[in-house]
């Protein structure tokens, strides 16, 4: 979870959601044992199979990922 209300970089992860495309999500698609991913964005929210995590909503998900990591 990354709560972007006071953040310097505000802007930046406006911009990943923005390109995310979660007005349109992948097909929900999991195989047996994949990972799914839940996203929330206000009170958006997509389940997104591992296999569907493609180009700027892979970047969201690695980014917020990475977030967690950092903070771990």
């Amino acid at each position: 979870m990354v709560d972007t209300a006071s953040r310097d970089d505000a802007e930046r992860w406006e911009q990943l959601v923005d390109g995310a495309g979660l007005d349109l999500p992948p097909p929900y698609q999991p195989e047996p044992g994949e990972t799914v991913y839940e996203i929330r964005v206000d009170e958006r929210v997509v389940q997104v199979a591992e296999s569907g995590l493609v180009g700027p909503l892979e970047e969201l998900a690695e980014a917020v990922l990475e977030q967690g990591a950092d903070a771990a």
